[in-house]
């Protein structure tokens, strides 16, 4: 039986792509730093309880990992290539950011702070059952918690004590007592 011409053609093409993917990714391995990095990355990701069709692929880790390296290693400070690799990881950790992670409730909160510094615990729990009557975000307040929907829809409850406390760290964020 006669193959397809086009068939030869794209499974050559296939061969050499996974050629060159494997050998990369093969390299790659080969750096510790490189390769530390990258399964930080996937067994964070399975720690976490990542859906496996949304967890990051080896090479997609491999890769990000390589780009990390090398772009803190052309913004380090001189001398990290003398200190070698143990200290790369260290260094990659101390250039890196951090973003306020900050929920739905939290937006809220911080919001009533703003507008009233001097809020407390009973004023906040009774804009929150305010705002339950809407039912934007709020789906329910009461002395025993607060019920809301977080960005992705899924629905949590935050207990009394939970409320204070997240009251309390957002305060101290602001620098409002």
């Amino acid at each position: 039986m006669e193959t397809n011409p086009a068939f030869e053609a794209i499974n050559r093409r296939n061969a050499e792509f996974w050629g060159v993917a494997c050998r990369r990714r093969d390299e790659q391995l080969l750096d510790i730093d490189v390769r530390t990095l990258a399964f930080r990355v996937l067994s964070a990701e399975w720690l976490k309880g990542t859906p496996l069709r949304l967890q990051t692929t080896v090479e997609c880790a491999l890769e990000d990992a390589t780009f990390a390296k090398h772009f803190i290693l052309d913004r380090a400070t001189p001398g990290i290539e003398e200190r070698g690799r143990k200290n790369a990881a260290s260094e990659m950790g101390r250039k890196g950011g951090s973003r306020p992670k900050s929920d739905r409730l939290g937006v809220i909160i911080t919001e009533a702070i703003r507008r009233k510094p001097g809020i407390e615990l009973p004023d906040l729990l009774q804009e929150l059952e305010s705002r339950a009557s809407v039912r934007d975000v709020i789906q329910d307040a009461s002395n025993e918690g607060v019920v809301f929907e977080e960005a992705n829809r899924n629905i949590t409850t935050v207990t009394i004590f939970a409320l204070a406390a997240r009251l309390r760290r957002a305060k101290k964020r602001l620098g409002r007592r």
